[in-house]
């Protein structure tokens, strides 16, 4: 029997032996691993025919629990909140290397929003230490610049035929703050809108003629180029579909008038 034993306790032995051998090899995994600030957004994401900024990634994911401090403890109150909400954004900004995009002024206003949006939510809900992190994380996707000097040149540099340019204003424009602004509701899935469109004559529209390579109404009505190429500033408004469709509405007022409904005040009210 001892025999037997050893001999079935051989072959056992043989066949792990061979399950090993033929299995896939597997690096031992690195018991420390090195960071260098900015390691957590180097892959580069490509859109629009340009790569994305750090700004414009998630920045979020750079927020967990081992990045609170440890000596302000969320939910404390009092100066702890600042405090932790400092911490966080310094840490945030080294790991993303997002100090080196955004300008001093740039990354001084983010940091002012967020910090300004955590001590506002501990004064709003005292139990919000359980959600600290899920907080944290949205307000510092909210509070991000929509806009910064470095995004204004990638996008000129990608030459998407228009121009960008920072204003000064644009500094305390958050995420949050433009998107407030974008008040149109989607409209109903239902394909009516679509039925009603194609059952319309358009005319000329139905034509074979070749379209011109290029077309700027400005030119082909001069004297409305004011009215027609007019920017106007939404300001803190809610209603961006008023602006969208009016300002078509004072281009063909101005055509129609032969510019009699023209300069500084020809604008229809968006209030």
């Amino acid at each position: 029997r001892s025999r037997v034993v050893v001999a079935l306790l051989t072959l056992g032995l043989l066949a792990a032996a061979l399950l090993l051998a033929l299995s896939p090899r597997r690096s031992a995994p690195s018991s420390v691993e090195l960071r260098s600030p900015g390691a957590g957004l180097q892959e580069k994401v490509q859109t629009d025919g340009r790569t994305q900024l750090v700004v414009e990634q998630d920045l979020s994911k750079f927020i967990t629990p081992a990045s609170l401090p440890l000596r302000a403890v969320p939910g404390g109150g009092g100066s702890l909140v600042p405090q932790a909400a400092t911490h966080l954004f310094e840490h945030v900004v080294h790991e993303s290397g997002l100090g080196d995009e955004l300008t001093h002024a740039e990354l001084g206003a983010f940091k002012d929003r967020f910090i300004m949006g955590m001590i506002e939510s501990d004064n709003a809900n005292k139990y919000w230490a359980g959600d600290y992190i899920k907080t944290s994380q949205q307000l510092l996707e909210s509070s991000k610049p929509v806009m910064t000097n470095a995004l204004a040149e990638s996008w000129n540099e990608a030459q998407q035929g228009f121009t960008v340019k920072m204003e000064d204003w644009m500094i305390d424009e958050s995420v949050a703050s433009f998107q407030s602004r974008l008040g149109r509701q989607d409209l109903p899935k239902t394909g009516k809108l679509l039925e009603r469109t194609r059952e319309k004559n358009f005319g000329e529209l139905r034509s074979r003629d070749a379209l011109p390579a290029a077309f700027d109404s400005r030119e082909a009505w001069p004297a409305c180029a004011g009215v027609i190429g007019k920017i106007h500033n939404q300001g803190r408004c809610g209603s961006c579909w008023t602006f969208g469709a009016l300002g078509p509405l004072d281009s063909r007022l101005c055509i129609k008038t032969n510019a009699t409904f023209s300069g500084n005040s020809a604008m229809l009210s968006r209030g």
